[in-house]
């Protein structure tokens, strides 16, 4: 995601796919928060839960988001 930003940001990618990069880098920041949540890695769930933009939250990314505070904190 990174490598894609700063491409992006550098203008080394054609305009015109600008704006499906930047698509896809949100959508893999959710992709993300869902592989670290599915094998268990809950610091790291919560260090990109916010990462994820609003458009990408449903009902079952909070589920996992709450799952992932609680069960850090615990100690799991």
């Amino acid at each position: 995601m990174q490598v894609l930003r700063r491409l992006v940001e550098h203008k080394l990618i054609p305009d015109r796919f600008t704006e499906l990069t930047m698509k896809d880098i949100t959508r893999r920041k959710a992709l993300l928060f869902n592989h670290y949540f599915w094998v268990r890695d809950f610091r790291k769930a919560r260090e990109v839960v916010w990462n994820v933009p609003h458009g990408e939250r449903d009902v079952m990314f909070y589920v996992r988001a709450i799952a992932a505070f609680a069960a850090y904190g615990i100690g799991k």
